[in-house]
């Protein structure tokens, strides 16, 4: 729907989300197989943690996360879910902007908002120079 959609900026190339709350905010379907906005707020997990968390899964005591990747939820009831990959991550970084920055992409989860199980997401400040490289590339300004 209208008024829906809006840009975000991209993220510093080092920035810190300790303490911090993002949304990730998705399309998904209902039990009546209609789309549906959803939205849910998240804190933020470091990688050591979110780590650690995850090896308490069915993936085990030698799962290793990639640096690639970021975290975020493990709270009950609230997170990114099937059907929900590709959306934004979005973060208020409080030592750069008041405005909202796409941090992550949703990647991967097990379950769905479980206690203790955060999602896994895409880390965007991972691949911002490559973003900027293909946005010069193609002479695009943003």
């Amino acid at each position: 729907g209208q008024g829906l959609i809006n840009t975000l900026c991209l993220p510093p190339d080092k920035f810190d989300l300790e303490g911090v709350r993002c949304i990730v905010a998705g399309w998904t379907k209902n039990e009546q197989n209609v789309q549906i906005l959803k939205k849910a707020t998240v804190p933020f997990v470091n990688h050591d943690q979110c780590q650690t968390l995850l090896r308490k899964t069915r993936l085990g005591l030698y799962f290793n996360l990639d640096q690639s990747f970021m975290c975020a939820g493990g709270e009950e009831g609230r997170g990114a879910c099937t059907g929900s990959g590709g959306s934004p991550l979005m973060c208020s970084i409080p030592s750069w902007s008041s405005q909202y920055s796409q941090v992550g992409i949703v990647s991967w989860a097990i379950g769905c908002g479980m206690k203790d199980v955060p999602g896994v997401y895409t880390s965007i400040g991972k691949v911002a120079e490559w973003i900027n490289s293909e946005l010069q590339n193609r002479s695009l300004k943003i």
